[in-house]
């Protein structure tokens, strides 16, 4: 079992630092589309047209995997009130609950993301303005919730040796 968590702990590492890169590739990427069209805008008076789309494209794919780096890190929202008020093995019993229902949750909307992804595939939706499919930019949403989902189990299962 211990062989098991250290597998999976250096996939989540693996993991942890593509998404660190991407995301920093991704935002700096934001910020030159950005800088560009509205250069564009006021110095040539003519914008890029695609911009403002992949603008908005690229914003879902920070904010997902901005969510998954947070699962992985225990950097989420989430409320205190009960955690603070419990101590010992209560505390531990609703964190272990709560890391349950985060991975129940997390499989089923990466179902329903899957299901939408293929569906939009299959209809071949592209954008107006971006020549490219939309099931590109949806992608993300299965993979973050998978991603979330694999997190969530990892700290399950290293906090399984203090189950008992």
């Amino acid at each position: 079992m211990k062989q098991l968590v250290r597998c999976i702990q250096a996939i989540d590492e693996f993991i942890g630092r593509i998404e660190r890169y991407a995301i920093v590739l991704l935002f700096f990427s934001m910020l030159g589309v950005g800088f560009t069209n509205i250069l564009y805008r006021y110095v040539f008076h003519a914008g890029v047209m695609w911009a403002d789309e992949l603008l908005k494209q690229s914003l879902l794919w920070v904010g997902l995997i901005g969510a998954s780096i947070a699962a992985r890190e225990k950097a989420h929202l989430r409320v205190d009130i009960f955690p603070v008020l419990l101590k010992g093995a209560s505390k531990f019993i609703l964190e272990i609950f709560a890391d349950i229902v985060t991975v129940f949750i997390s499989i089923l909307i990466c179902i329903a993301a899957v299901i939408f992804t293929v569906d939009t595939y299959k209809l071949g939706e592209v954008f107006i303005i971006m020549p490219w499919p939309v099931w590109i930019f949806l992608s993300i949403m299965p993979i973050s919730f998978f991603l979330i989902m694999v997190s969530k189990a990892k700290i399950l299962l290293e906090k399984k040796g203090n189950w008992f």
